[in-house]
């Protein structure tokens, strides 16, 4: 079974959305939660911040599939999406790779364009995948190195509990 990440994210009532995402995401075949970070909110810093993770994910529905289920979670912890990219949600989930995998489908593009440009993408999915797939065919530790600093909380507290409520 590949292996796929997912990336995530929330900043409305984060620490519960990302639980109840997690508790859903386990029925897709979670087997791993990288460090979760509070992060500022890209455009708008007047909203609240961001819990950001990647998890992972071994599972035999094909990408596309995947996709629609990760989406179907969304919808069930009541995201909407509207034209502003940048809106508050109650928890984003974006298919970042799976195996080696690359496709470029409307909707999908894999590796995700993102893991090259965002820290908060990069650096939790290098912590639970070193050899994952950039866009590039850049080695990850390399994009993670060349990413600019920004502020990025680790939570060490809450990245435990949620370990041991999912893993142990």
């Amino acid at each position: 079974m590949p292996a796929a990440f997912v990336g995530m994210g929330t900043n409305q009532e984060p620490e519960e959305n990302l639980e109840k995402a997690l508790r859903l995401l386990s029925k897709e075949g979670l087997f791993a939660l990288s460090t979760i970070y509070r992060t500022e909110p890209l455009g708008r810093h007047e909203q609240p911040m961001f819990l950001n993770c990647v998890a992972g994910l071994r599972t035999e529905r094909p990408p596309l599939g995947l996709k629609a289920a990760l989406k179907n979670i969304e919808a069930a912890l009541g995201r909407v999406r509207t034209d502003d990219r940048y809106a508050p949600r109650p928890i984003d989930l974006d298919l970042l790779s799976y195996g080696d995998a690359r496709l470029e489908r409307e909707g999908l593009v894999l590796p995700d364009p993102e893991i090259e440009t965002r820290p908060f993408i990069a650096i939790p999915l290098y912590e639970l995948a070193p050899q994952a797939l950039t866009p590039s065919g850049r080695p990850l530790e390399e994009v993670v190195k060349g990413l600019p600093a920004v502020h990025m909380e680790p939570l060490p507290a809450l990245t435990g509990r949620l370990r041991k409520m999912f893993f142990n």
